[in-house]
């Protein structure tokens, strides 16, 4: 992204807060949508944008979660040290072993060591250059992916990779997320206090809902759910009628899934408070290591990740994500990574780990043992900001706000 670009956001976001993007408990709303949103796959990364990523397909073995950003989870600037020595990509190289030697991090913060890397090659670029002008929302239906620009939807063909553009007058990136259901993709609209339904298929507004600074959004168990700046909390909106229901929790960083909305906290909390869907009543509380409680990410119900990635500053030395049992409400295992799993691949939680690289920012996938919580291998993605991490049945799609563009990553790539 450019200087430019990132002072008129940081200014907007940090001190008016005018925009929808990464106020303090954003970090976490929008990884909330990596868990089980059921109809919608995306990836959460963005602690800057997407919630907590969920998926109810299981397709060829392959789970994959959020949020929300969510939810799509992001960490902007964590000093996870540079990865180690990568083989080019004809070398063919295998990912790193789990016994692989740690590469070591820069000395000047403390660091979370990683595994040794290998560079992982887009399977597809989408290129946005010209079309967008900041963060860049993404929402898929499980096979195909539309990406918000400025003034238009991008449809991209989830099998050829092609791309239709459909004009919609009320799109604008770094406005707000938009999200796939089945009665079409809906879009925030932030600064003009709107939710729009839209014909994904001609653009056309179908519905508009009245909804003050709304700013994250979930689709889960077929009900839609918002998350608003003006009375934070949890409403679930009402597809048909546009009428909001009443508000659960107190926070925008949630996540639904189970019959739960699952609630975090600030960036030193230690408890995840789950809410039933149906009455509003608190349903349970999970202790967890402090510093891990901002909120909930991953795929229900057998990888359900808590923890609280880093936006701006370095990973903090003893940071941690950690996988909760929604059957007992205890965690169950603990990984040294302060970032937030963005998409579930045959049972195997993967987490982006970003680093800087001169004046831009890189990242890194990397896979946790959902048991143990060991750290089994890094793929390196080189230099990329993601906005919102969605995944199909086949593959990982970032939209890359510092590139303008929307990159693919297939699963069998992962695996090679």
């Amino acid at each position: 992204m450019n200087a430019g670009r990132d002072v008129e956001r940081l200014i907007s976001d940090w001190l008016v807060e005018e925009s929808p993007r990464r106020a303090p408990d954003r970090i976490l709303g929008h990884a909330a949508d990596v868990i089980d949103r059921t109809k919608q796959r995306r990836l959460g990364v963005a602690w800057r944008l997407a919630p907590m990523f969920s998926n109810r397909l299981a397709i060829a073995g392959v789970i994959v979660a959020l949020v929300a950003t969510s939810a799509l989870a992001i960490n902007r600037f964590s000093a996870v040290g540079p990865p180690g020595p990568s083989p080019s990509p004809s070398a063919g190289a295998a990912s790193a072993p789990p016994s692989a030697a740690p590469t070591a991090g820069p000395t000047v913060v403390p660091t979370i060591e990683l595994p040794a890397a290998r560079q992982l090659i887009p399977t597809a670029v989408i290129d946005l250059a010209g079309q967008v002008r900041d963060t860049i929302p993404l929402t898929t239906d499980g096979t195909d992916v539309w990406v918000g620009v400025d003034g238009a939807l991008v449809h991209i063909d989830g099998t050829t990779n092609a791309t239709r553009r459909v004009d919609v007058a009320d799109m604008s990136t770094g406005n707000g997320e938009i999200m796939f259901a089945p009665d079409g993709v809906w879009i925030e609209d932030y600064l003009g206090g709107r939710v729009l339904r839209i014909d994904p298929s001609s653009g056309d507004v179908t519905s508009t809902v009245t909804i003050a600074r709304p700013r994250t959004i979930h689709f889960a168990d077929d009900q839609l759910w918002i998350g608003t700046n003006e009375l934070p909390g949890a409403y679930q909106l009402d597809r048909t009628t546009g009428q909001l229901g009443p508000r659960i929790g107190t926070s925008n960083a949630f996540a639904v899934g189970l019959g739960n909305v699952w609630f975090g906290g600030a960036t030193q909390a230690d408890l995840i408070t789950r809410y039933d869907t149906s009455t509003g009543a608190e349903a349970g509380t999970i202790t967890v290591p402090t510093g891990s409680g901002c909120g909930v990410s991953g795929s229900f119900p057998d990888n359900v990740w808590a923890t609280c990635p880093s936006d701006f500053g370095a990973c903090r030395a003893d940071s941690v994500a950690v996988r909760i049992d929604p059957a007992t409400n205890e965690v169950v295992a603990t990984a040294r990574i302060c970032s937030a799993p963005v998409a579930v691949v045959d049972g195997t939680p993967w987490f982006l780990a970003g680093r800087k690289d001169g004046q831009s920012l890189a990242q890194s996938l990397v896979s946790v043992d959902p048991a143990t919580g060991r750290l089994l291998a890094q793929l390196d993605l080189g230099k990329l900001d993601p906005d919102v991490v969605v995944t199909t049945d086949s593959a990982i799609w970032i939209s890359d706000e510092q590139g303008d563009r929307v990159v693919r990553y297939d699963f069998t790539s992962l695996r090679s």
